[in-house]
């Protein structure tokens, strides 16, 4: 099964023999334009594709679409180039950690998920690549409820970083907290700094963030930096 896309975004499904080539007359046109897009769009640092790129079918009871069958969903996924064909998603999930998803030829096939060591709730994951062109950096809530949507766990960014495409990630670091205190109705305002996007400008990072769906906030950090923020462990001894 591949996971395919039209020029608008839509997300569809297709079945195709494991081994095959775009200029193979049997593949389904949707296929083709697809993989296009995924190299020329996707994989391109320069396109944001935003965080509705949904795989299809992911839904309770389809075999041929990226689903956990104990939290009924995988989706939200953010695609990144790791070079040389290769590239990665990660996805949301209800289980507690960012899920990995690889694939070593342009997107045509894909790898089965499986969780990272990034913990994080049902929220979308946040990646992109470092400066120094090798390193990923992956932010996220370093906290979960197990649950469906569970707004309070999305008070906190963290970061991660992977030298190694992602197989491994360093120690959690602490960026900032929503200090504000809950008083809208909707748990879904109070707590919300999620959905964060990155560009860096040499060392310089410039952070952007829909702080409680009410405004967006821009934070500056240069990128030797974040390997100076402090540890859980780090803080609790501050404390």
């Amino acid at each position: 099964m591949l996971a395919t896309i039209d020029g608008g975004g839509t997300s569809r499904s297709a079945n195709v023999p494991p081994k095959w080539s775009i200029s193979d007359p049997a593949v389904p046109a949707s296929v083709v334009q697809s993989t296009r897009l995924f190299r020329e769009r996707l994989l391109s640092e320069a396109y944001r594709p935003g965080y509705h790129f949904c795989p299809p079918d992911y839904t309770a009871g389809d075999s041929n679409g990226w689903y956990l069958e104990e939290f009924e969903r995988l989706d939200e996924p953010r695609p990144i180039n790791l070079g040389g064909g290769k590239a990665m998603i990660l996805a949301r999930s209800c289980e507690g950690h960012l899920w990995e998803i690889r694939s070593d030829d342009d997107g045509q096939t894909w790898s089965e998920p499986k969780p990272t060591a990034l913990v994080h709730p049902d929220a979308p994951p946040m990646l992109f690549h470092h400066p120094d062109g090798k390193t990923l950096v992956a932010f996220h809530h370093n906290s979960t409820s197990g649950s469906h949507f569970m707004h309070s766990d999305r008070s906190e960014i963290w970061v991660s970083l992977s030298a190694d495409q992602g197989r491994t990630w360093s120690e959690s670091r602490f960026v900032f907290a929503n200090a504000l205190a809950p008083g809208r109705q909707s748990a879904w305002y109070n707590h919300q700094c999620s959905y964060m996007d990155m560009f860096a400008d040499g060392e310089d990072l410039h952070l952007f963030v829909p702080h409680r769906w009410k405004r967006a906030l821009h934070l500056h950090l240069k990128a030797s930096d974040l390997k100076k923020l402090p540890t859980k462990a780090q803080l609790s001894i501050r404390q």
